[in-house]
């Protein structure tokens, strides 16, 4: 699973299913930031890879470093109101900067060392799962906005950004990303966000632009309105290579349930707080704290 030994690949090979051996990983990115940056620097890293490192360590690799920076971040934002302070910000930036490389280079290993497979695909998908769920929670906690409403916008849109992402690729036996994609122009303004945090703390995500709309609510509508192009291009393209659109519905079942007990979830987690000392008088309290005076 982790070297590339030809004896043990070839016990499993024989293994495994027809089917499933047909299996391959294709795809394509147009971004300009990933052809003309990201791809060419994961080619020159893996250059100096030596062949018996599998691609699954690469991935695992980046599955580490993703969990060290975010967990640091996870120590002092749990509650996503916390104060991330700057060391932690920049170690985010650089965690996410080598999270998104190792992501790029297991790839361009396994079609180097010709070790492309299911599993290998499966597992990478995995941590990208992984890195998706822990964005939802790190983007808003620097930006200290606790759990708002826009805050169960900004995951809904992203679980579905990312499902439906995949589900395409089922569908038409690909991955093949847009000019502009959350992926690779994503991460950049991750790092982005990341590294500005670091630099003048988080504090500056809060400064009003106009009533209650503060800066980080307008990169998250950004992000946000990012995602529902792409949305509609998942979509198109199933559609075009004859998924019905029942089928893709049907499909999304889990998805729907889990984006459901989410909202649930977090519409029953609302508390009643008292806003006076005279809620210890509690017959003569109403529900805002305030005494009731009966008149004689």
């Amino acid at each position: 699973f982790f070297f590339n030994d030809t004896a043990t690949t070839e016990i499993y090979t024989r293994s495994i299913v027809g089917s499933v051996r047909c299996v391959q990983e294709t795809g394509k990115d147009d971004s300009l930031v990933y052809i003309y940056f990201w791809s060419p620097f994961a080619e020159w890293l893996v250059s100096f890879l030596p062949p018996w490192i599998a691609p699954n360590i690469i991935s695992l690799s980046s599955l580490i470093v993703l969990l060290l920076s975010q967990g640091w971040a996870a120590y002092y934002a749990w509650n996503l109101y916390g104060e991330i302070p700057p060391a932690c910000c920049f170690c985010l930036a650089l965690g996410y900067f080598v999270y998104s490389n190792l992501d790029n280079m297991d790839g361009k290993q396994a079609r180097n060392t010709k070790n492309s497979s299911p599993l290998g695909l499966l597992f990478d998908h995995g941590i990208d799962s992984i890195n998706n769920f822990l964005l939802i929670c790190t983007i808003p906690s620097l930006f200290q906005m606790g759990p708002t409403y826009y805050f169960l916008l900004f995951a809904c849109s992203l679980f579905m950004g990312f499902y439906y992402a995949t589900l395409e690729q089922y569908y038409i036996g690909g991955l093949f990303l847009p000019i502009f994609n959350g992926v690779s122009d994503g991460a950049v303004l991750i790092i982005v966000v990341e590294a500005i945090s670091g630099f003048t703390g988080c504090q500056i995500w809060k400064t009003p632009v106009y009533q209650w709309v503060t800066i980080g609510h307008l990169v998250l509508s950004l992000v946000i309105v990012g995602i529902y192009p792409t949305l509609y291009s998942n979509f198109k393209n199933m559609m075009n290579h004859n998924a019905r659109f029942f089928d893709i519905i049907k499909t999304s079942g889990m998805q729907f349930i889990l984006i459901g007990t989410f909202v649930v979830h977090f519409f029953n987690t609302s508390c009643l707080l008292y806003t006076s000392d005279a809620a210890d008088d509690t017959p003569c309290v109403d529900l805002g704290g305030r005494r009731i005076i009966k008149k004689k």
